[in-house]
């Protein structure tokens, strides 16, 4: 059994979390716990923010107790318990005691009350910008090592509260314009030719978007401190302008072994940030890369081989070559291999004494990469028989 999961679980149900139950039927006990004029005014909030018309913190003022504030983010119960979880597993190697820790957009609490209990020896600080859900948080009795302030960081730089050495950011970004974007008369579009990345509207627009998140959570940022994000970001263009927003605020990308959160039909990159100035843009071929494993895609890929893999090899742009090594067969065929990275790519080629070719792509990052080399990889011909 995993305890940390039923842990958690048991904690955000003390908070007045449901599990087991669709957006619907949470709407529906919402129907029957607001008075009719706050539900009508919850839906219309609901509807507005969905199509990019209202601010998503609209939603949130529509609640008077803690339990209506978590009754409503039942709606994503089960994300909320992965989010947490997967956060607490990022963060345990960066927390040292004494350490001061911060969840940016902390709700009514969960996180916050969470990784306090869990890491007695720090503190733990919860902001929001919702006045109630600061207040409804207080109310809920956290542990003794933490503590809540309300703070609009995109709207108000300055932070109310003294800096901190990890930050963690749980969808603390409210990205609008999703229906401009949408609609064909605006010309929030990206590069359709896949160049010119950073000179598309719908780059610049995602980009000046989150710019003033990341500057205000600079400035709650100790020198050298982390920051974990969990954000909503579907495409490479859209994390390409995030990473950019946060290396002009003066925070650092950190391309670590990607990873995912994925939840139901859903996922969403974890991104690293160290709060220290880029000395230069980062290359977009590395957030490529990056983004190509977050999505899943960082093992290796089907192996080309013969021609179609020399030709393969040789379309390849500026090569750099990362590890090579050779081997000789029980029936002294001589094979070659040679690992490298090509713009946002990592590959791997193998060459034999008797000119037969095979050739491995995959994302820059992968993790594959760095095993292959060390290791000659089973069933992709060239290897096999070798020793």
């Amino acid at each position: 059994m995993d305890t940390s999961r039923t842990s958690l679980k048991k904690l955000l149900q003390g908070l007045g979390y449901r599990f087991g139950k669709t957006p619907d039927k949470v709407d529906l006990d919402l129907a029957r716990v607001l008075d009719r004029e706050r539900f009508e005014k919850f839906v219309q909030c609901l509807r507005g923010a969905q199509h990019g018309t209202t601010p998503v913190g609209s939603i949130y003022e529509c609640f008077e107790s803690a339990e209506e504030a978590n009754l409503f983010a039942s709606r994503q119960a089960d994300l909320t318990l992965e989010t947490y979880l997967a956060i607490d597993g990022r963060i345990a190697p960066d927390l040292k005691p004494g350490m001061r820790v911060v969840d940016l957009g902390c709700w009514t609490g969960g996180l916050v009350a969470w990784l306090a209990a869990c890491h007695t020896d720090c503190s733990v600080v919860g902001v929001d910008r919702v006045a109630k859900a600061v207040e409804f948080a207080r109310a809920g009795r956290p542990p003794a090592n933490t503590s809540f302030a309300v703070w609009d960081y995109a709207a108000t730089p300055a932070p109310p509260v003294a800096p901190f050495d990890l930050l963690v950011s749980c969808f603390g970004i409210d990205f609008a314009g999703t229906a401009r974007e949408r609609d064909p008369r605006t010309p929030l579009i990206f590069a359709l030719d896949g160049r010119g990345l950073r000179e598309s509207p719908g780059y610049r627009f995602r980009r000046d978007e989150a710019a003033p998140y990341f500057v205000g959570w600079r400035r709650a940022a100790t020198a050298g401190a982390v920051l974990w994000a969990v954000l909503r970001i579907p495409s490479f263009e859209k994390c390409l302008a995030v990473v950019d927003a946060a290396q002009a605020a003066g925070w650092s990308f950190e391309p670590v072994e990607p990873a995912t959160l994925a939840v139901a039909e859903e996922s969403f990159p974890i991104l690293r940030f160290r709060a220290e100035a880029a000395s230069a843009p980062i290359d977009p071929d590395l957030v490529l890369s990056w983004w190509v494993g977050a999505a899943g895609m960082a093992g290796l890929h089907s192996p080309m081989h013969g021609d179609t893999g020399l030709l393969a090899f040789r379309s390849l742009g500026d090569k750099r070559v990362q590890h090579e090594s050779e081997r000789v067969g029980a029936d002294g065929m001589r094979v070659r291999k040679e690992v490298g990275i090509a713009g946002p790519l990592g590959y791997m080629l193998m060459r034999s004494s008797h000119g037969d070719t095979v050739l491995v792509l995959m994302p820059r990052f992968s993790a594959d990469l760095l095993r292959a080399a060390q290791e000659w990889p089973e069933g992709v011909g060239l290897a096999e028989g070798t020793r």
